[in-house]
């Protein structure tokens, strides 16, 4: 059941990222080569992401059975608070990558932010478009009146390529929202789940009921590896 989650999680990113592509390069709208487009895109997702599993997988294992694994300095809301071996470490964040449970609470919470971002999107994108449209009539050498004569004279077809292109600018305008509004201060509710899963690891490990935030550092005159962070 817990492999399940896994790879519902996977298809919903592989599923989001598909359509993404789709909708920016304009192939939402080509029929069974859409379709067979979106299918194609979203099994090599799924397989992108299910390799980049593996392959973190593959690195804990390695970081476990290593015997100069260092001794790491373990900090929790910048107070240390012990030290933990990287093989220990490694062995929670491995833990933490195959339990099920945390594939199906970040599976919730990758939900619940597609419908912050379309909650918020909705808000955002007509305003972009709508001062996009205000600066386009200032600026046009071309008065209101000759832009709604043009208009009436188009065929279905032009009407058609019109509204694709809204369409492409829409998803542009949302992608770009996207990467602007955490800059402005709005927050989607992404959750690390596998990242709190491994802090409430180390919470009982150091017995400590505290919240905070946990930081896993090396020492100054130690090595490691490079893949040595929360997951």
């Amino acid at each position: 059941m817990q492999g399940i989650y896994k790879h519902l999680l996977n298809l919903t990113i592989a599923v989001i990222v598909s359509l993404t592509l789709s909708a920016y390069s304009g192939l939402l709208d080509k029929g069974w080569l859409s379709v067979l487009l979106n299918v194609v895109t979203t099994v090599a997702a799924m397989y992108g992401l299910q390799y980049m599993l593996n392959y973190k997988d593959a690195r804990y294992s390695k970081r476990i059975s290593d015997p100069s694994a260092p001794e790491l300095d373990v900090r929790l809301n910048g107070i240390k608070i012990g030290t933990l071996s990287d093989a220990d470490y490694a062995a929670m964040q491995q833990e933490a990558l195959r339990d099920g449970r945390n594939a199906l609470a970040q599976l919730f919470n990758v939900g619940r932010v597609a419908f912050t971002v379309i909650d918020r999107l909705i808000v955002v994108v007509p305003v972009l478009a709508f001062w996009g449209a205000l600066a386009f009539a200032v600026f046009s050498p071309y008065s209101p009146a000759d832009m709604l004569l043009e208009f009436q004279k188009t065929d279905v077809a032009t009407v058609t390529h019109a509204l694709k292109q809204v369409l492409q600018i829409c998803v542009t305008l949302s992608l770009v929202a996207m990467f602007v509004m955490p800059v402005f201060g709005f927050r989607f509710g992404f959750k690390n789940c596998y990242s709190a899963a491994v802090d409430q690891m180390l919470r009982h490990h150091f017995n400590t009921p505290a919240d905070g935030d946990f930081r896993v550092t090396r020492p100054l005159n130690a090595t490691l590896h490079k893949d040595n962070k929360p997951c």
